[in-house]
């Protein structure tokens, strides 16, 4: 089973409309119900303009992770939030965690 931890930020063309905090927020409801996500805003509207959010994902491969990740980038471009600017990822197989020796999640 592979995991992911994704950040996705936004940008807005100069004069474009921004999504304010109650579309935002129904953006967010709409991800996790089509995507079974968990998501929420990481930023809202900083002073450059950016809205950025962060989900996370399971999948049994990391395959299937990856074209969930593609679609998940789709839709959020397919629904006006802006363009994606940036997305940052980290995705591993579930058993790497607490393998270096930490105490990790028991």
């Amino acid at each position: 089973m592979y995991f992911a931890v994704v950040k996705i930020t936004f940008e807005h063309e100069p004069g474009s409309p921004t999504p304010d905090r109650k579309e935002l927020a129904a953006f967010l409801e709409k991800l996790r119900a089509r995507f079974r996500v968990v998501t929420m805003a990481y930023s809202e509207m900083q002073e450059d303009g950016e809205t950025a959010i962060a989900y996370t994902s399971l999948a049994l491969s990391e395959e299937s992770l990856n074209k969930q990740l593609d679609a998940i980038a789709s839709f959020c471009e397919e629904q006006g939030m802006g363009r994606i600017a940036d997305e940052s990822v980290l995705m591993d197989h579930i058993d790497s965690i607490g393998d270096d020796g930490d105490e990790g999640l028991d």
